[in-house]
């Protein structure tokens, strides 16, 4: 086999990875506090409070590549293709003001973000 070959088979290997095994490392679940990551599925290694959250939305095709600014933008999406949730932020200690998630359902996931939400504010 030529290099050429060897480049193609690995940037498949990886494509693959990247589209299915990154839901095996983290997900997302949604909590009446807040939008949890979580490492095996188990592991809760990060959360952001629902009243951070200024808008959330499901973003697809070109549009998902071109929000990606590495100074404002956090990916935490576990897989490469697929529609996406954009939740943008309030300012934290971070800077940033928006957060790029890719759970199982996109359009499910948002309805439950926005449900919490105002089950959140009918709470105060």
């Amino acid at each position: 086999m030529t290099s050429i070959a060897f480049a193609l088979i690995f940037v498949l290997i990886f494509v693959l990875c990247g589209q299915f095994v990154g839901q095996l490392f983290y997900t997302y679940r949604v909590r009446p506090d807040g939008i949890v990551i979580l490492l095996f599925r188990l592991i809760p290694v990060w959360r952001f409070a629902l009243t951070r959250i200024i808008s959330i939305r499901v973003v697809r095709g070109r549009e998902k590549w071109r929000i990606l600014n590495p100074f404002t933008t956090l990916r935490l999406g576990n897989r490469l293709f697929g529609p996406a949730v954009l939740v943008e932020v309030t300012r934290g200690f971070t800077g940033l003001r928006a957060i790029l998630l890719t759970p199982d359902d996109a359009d499910s996931f948002v309805r439950e973000v926005n449900a919490a939400r105002e089950l959140a504010c009918a709470r105060r």
